[in-house]
């Protein structure tokens, strides 16, 4: 599979308004894509129009509700009039509750699904036959690059909807992975996968915990989704990661899930997941309504990563010694840490199965090597 030079692309962004949506649609306009931007409210689409042509760049926008089936066809149909094919469609678009799942109504959980996953299914449904069409006109690939989360990996409390969603939207990709294969198709199909990022979300989801809900540590800033979104642009790719520590933590999650549990019950808990600011359930928010908030940063600049060492090893840009080193760093704790969980765990009385998970913690050494990234 062979992918054009953004230069040359036609690119899609759907949840462009704000966070990684929007510093994914100015980093593929600066370089040189022609972008056409979509999201349901039309004010954040507008200003972030304006940004890119400012800085020089080519920018069309279209109003659409991934929801809305006909909406999400009618924006593949408004590209291809006005720029005659589509290379590449991205979708970051996303809901988010924070709250336990007893403390879910029905309406909320089935939401946060729709907006996630059948959200995804209609872009798709939509993207492909686009898609095929360039294809069929001489393209040698084209890119399907969908936002998901290392959420779709392994679970966190107060999470529930949100975990369902992307572990739904992460077996549907692979899916249809393989029906690629089948019937050789060559499109690339690309899941990145953040980690706690810093976008406005945490401001605007719908939380039931009391307070402002804050990203998991440690936090990266949303220009370094975008930069795994613009190399994936040109680059077939399958699962991009957005933070070394949450890669390190699903190869663990794969060994020894149950203690991974129980460190999450410890450092997930309501109290980890709340900042300080109060929130009440009733207070606007974007799940059913439209908050206008079209920052690309959140609240949590200070506590962010600028030049994560995965990312940039991802995108080429990295030193394989320095990540090497990072990756070292990061296992000898975890498996610390895990360690500690062990040793204080009161169910941990077996010796042959504490002997079998300590083998299984000091095997993250083999599976977590940077060959496997």
């Amino acid at each position: 599979m062979k992918l054009k030079n953004l230069k040359e692309q036609v690119v899609i962004v759907q949840g462009a308004s704000s966070g990684i949506g929007r510093i994914s649609a100015k980093m593929l306009a600066g370089k040189g894509a022609k972008v056409i931007v979509s999201a349901r409210g039309k004010n954040g689409l507008l200003s972030l129009v304006e940004e890119i042509r400012k800085d020089g760049g080519t920018a069309e926008y279209f109003v659409a509700d991934i929801l809305d089936f006909e909406q999400v066809k009618a924006l593949g149909e408004f590209a291809e009039e006005k720029f005659g094919k589509i290379d590449t469609w991205v979708s970051t678009a996303g809901s988010w509750v924070t709250a336990r799942f007893e403390d879910h109504t029905v309406e909320e959980f089935q939401r946060v699904i729709d907006v996630n996953l059948m959200g995804m299914a209609k872009t798709l449904w939509a993207a492909i036959p686009h898609l095929k069409d360039n294809l069929g006109n001489g393209a040698d690939g084209a890119s399907i690059i969908l936002v998901s989360s290392m959420l779709g990996q392994m679970a966190i409390p107060l999470s529930s909807s949100y975990n369902a969603s992307k572990f739904g939207m992460q077996g549907m990709m692979n899916s249809i992975r393989i029906e690629f294969i089948q019937e050789n198709i060559p499109i690339n199909l690309v899941n990145i996968m953040p980690h706690g990022t810093n976008t406005p979300i945490y401001n605007t989801g719908l939380s039931k915990i009391g307070k402002v809900p804050k990203p998991a540590l440690p936090i990266i800033q949303p220009e370094e989704v975008g930069k795994l979104i613009v190399y994936a642009a040109e680059n077939p790719s399958r699962d991009l990661w957005g933070a070394i520590d949450a890669f390190i933590l699903d190869k663990a999650y794969q060994i020894v899930p149950d203690l991974v549990d129980r460190l999450l019950a410890v450092n997930s808990s309501k109290e980890g997941q709340s900042a300080e600011k109060d929130r009440s359930a009733d207070e606007l928010n974007n799940l059913f309504a439209l908050v206008e908030d079209y920052r690309i940063r959140g609240d949590y600049s200070s506590d962010s990563i600028v030049d994560e060492p995965l990312v940039a090893y991802q995108t080429g840009e990295g030193d394989p010694i320095v990540l090497k080193k990072h990756l070292d760093e990061r296992i000898e704790g975890t498996i610390a840490y895990l360690k500690s969980f062990l040793t204080d765990s009161e169910d941990s009385t077996n010796d042959q199965q504490r002997e079998f998970t300590l083998d299984a913690i000091k095997a993250m050494k083999v599976l977590s090597k940077v060959e496997m990234i």
